[in-house]
């Protein structure tokens, strides 16, 4: 498995991507994330995104656009994430969008077990 970042492997990404979000208040449907004002975002990694979805908080960690991820690290990444969802056949912003937070959470902790396990 590809490190996520020179510094922090897969696990450790989505494990801060979760902590991201893991308060209620923090997290956000329609979105990749938000401003304090409420102002949607269309990439979490903006700076002064107060709240983020699941791609969002994970973008918030890597510092850019899941869009210019290394083919293989948004692939580990992705694949990770979706299998943490249990739904192959749904985009993880869709998912989100569809999920309640627990739900959104519990995915995360699936997503990070994986990880662990492949490192």
């Amino acid at each position: 498995m590809t490190p996520a970042t020179a510094e922090r492997s897969v696990a450790d990404v989505l494990t801060a991507a979760r902590e991201r979000i893991a308060d209620l208040e923090q997290w956000v449907q329609g979105c990749a994330g938000r401003l304090a004002d409420g102002e949607p975002l269309d990439e979490g990694w903006e700076p002064g995104a107060v709240r983020w979805c699941m791609a969002g908080a994970v973008e918030a960690e890597v510092g850019h656009s899941i869009r210019f991820w290394p083919l293989e690290e948004a692939d580990d990444l992705g694949r990770l994430l979706t299998e943490g969802t249990g739904q192959a056949d749904e985009a993880i912003g869709p998912w989100n969008d569809n999920h309640g937070h627990d739900e959104v959470l519990a995915a995360f902790d699936r997503a990070i077990e994986l990880a662990e396990a492949a490192a």
